[in-house]
């Protein structure tokens, strides 16, 4: 008998030998196809013609500048000024030789106001997580998570540097951080072979009625995509040393009348790629604003690659929460470039507001975010896919934002604040 036996357990080897060698040769096929689709760049981009009034180029980076996950932070103290940070990289990607950089910029405009970039935190597959808030002093803090396994459970919230305000290589961590939150039990990541949540995105961090939030990817598929997000929570802005974290809940949603709305709102077909919240602007006590943008594709099933692309309708949108967690039906601002058939997105919403000097609340866009066009055949020749990289500033309306905000809040069933 013992013979028959040790031949199915040859042939047992041999077969899952066999199995891998054509997991690994389907997945060389995989990497090897591209979509034959141009970038499909909105020719008009706005949607929400009330909320949104003006567009104009910010900020235009060179074809080898790899920065991305871009943040502002403008200092009343400073005048307006406005300190806008960066990942940045190994070109065309930011996941090697990972820094955070700073540009010094005078006002809100940005532009030739701005100074060149300056590295000022140098943290390997960490900084791509970064999220910075102001605690009430006007201190900086934020929340750094690395995205490789030695990092995966190490976070931790960082603490303002020093009386000065500076921002450099001494951001220091503030107690024990998020700790056992990013345990798989305690986060939402559905990721095969994955023990704890890898956050393949960015952060993003805001307080709201003496908490601190920390927005992050959360992935809820085996297969990957399915992206969505989740949130954590500690008393504070920024909460003190020790501080309990945690676990992670689901943001959600509610639904729209549109199609796409209804897709967010149920999880089925949408990916939100990045998710930037911060304090309303014309209600920063009151509730949140949070940007994103967001992909909804047919089923896979339904049709090839490249077809599918072509009819992958992508947003940037605007949703309002007064707890953090439930978010307003989201409204689409602007048309954004989908940047494959599998939900992601070549515009990023720059996390955090800016006001105008006329008073008007602003924010900003990443387009042509290097690398997302990977999946296009046109990258092969150009690595941006013929898009240039550069941030867009559009000014809200504030009379409209304000009525937006009123709207969501009876949606949400707010308290009065």
């Amino acid at each position: 008998h013992e013979q028959p036996m040790t031949m199915r357990l040859l042939l047992c080897c041999a077969v899952v030998a066999g199995d891998a060698k054509r997991r690994r040769l389907v997945g060389r096929r995989r990497r090897r196809e591209c979509l034959a689709a141009a970038p499909q760049v909105p020719a008009r981009r706005v949607v929400a013609a009330d909320l949104v009034r003006e567009a104009r180029e910010a900020l235009r980076l060179p074809y080898h500048d790899p920065s991305r996950y871009f943040s502002v932070e403008q200092d009343p103290a400073r005048g307006g000024a406005v300190d806008v940070y960066a990942l940045a990289g190994s070109w065309p990607h930011s996941n090697k030789r990972d820094t955070t950089t700073r540009r010094r910029c005078a006002d809100a405009g940005l532009g030739a106001t701005c100074g060149a970039a300056a590295v000022v935190l140098r943290a390997p597959f960490a900084s791509m997580n970064l999220a910075l808030l102001r605690d009430a002093h006007g201190a900086l803090a934020g929340a750094l998570g690395g995205k490789l396994a030695g990092l995966r459970t190490t976070p931790a919230l960082r603490s303002p540097l020093a009386a000065t305000r500076r921002f450099d290589a001494a951001f220091r961590p503030a107690g024990d951080g998020f700790g056992g939150a990013f345990a798989r039990d305690k986060c939402v990541e559905r990721r095969a072979g994955f023990d704890a949540c890898e956050f393949d995105g960015r952060f993003s961090a805001a307080a709201l009625r003496g908490r601190t939030l920390v927005y992050a990817r959360a992935n809820t598929r085996a297969g990957g995509g399915g992206r969505a997000v989740q949130v954590v929570a500690a008393a504070g802005a920024p909460p003190p040393p020790g501080a309990a974290w945690g676990p992670f809940r689901r943001v959600r949603f509610l639904a729209g009348a549109e199609a796409w709305q209804r897709a967010v709102a149920a999880d089925v077909g949408a990916d939100v790629y990045t998710f930037a919240a911060k304090p309303n602007p014309v209600d920063p006590g009151g509730s949140l604003a949070a940007l994103f943008p967001v992909a909804v594709a047919p089923p896979p099933d339904a049709l090839n690659r490249t077809a599918r692309y072509l009819a992958t309708e992508a947003y940037v949108a605007l949703a309002f929460s007064c707890d953090g967690v439930r978010f307003s039906a989201p409204v689409a601002l602007l048309r954004a470039t989908p940047a494959s058939d599998r939900g992601e997105v070549n515009d990023h919403p720059v996390d955090g507001f800016a006001t105008l000097a006329d008073g008007r609340p602003a924010f900003y866009v990443h387009e042509g975010v290097p690398g997302t066009f990977k999946e296009l055949c046109a990258y092969r020749a150009d690595k941006s896919a013929g898009v240039a990289s550069r941030l867009v500033r559009y000014a809200l309306d504030r009379a409209a934002l304000e009525a937006a905000t009123r709207d969501a809040k009876r949606a949400l069933a707010c308290a009065a604040s």
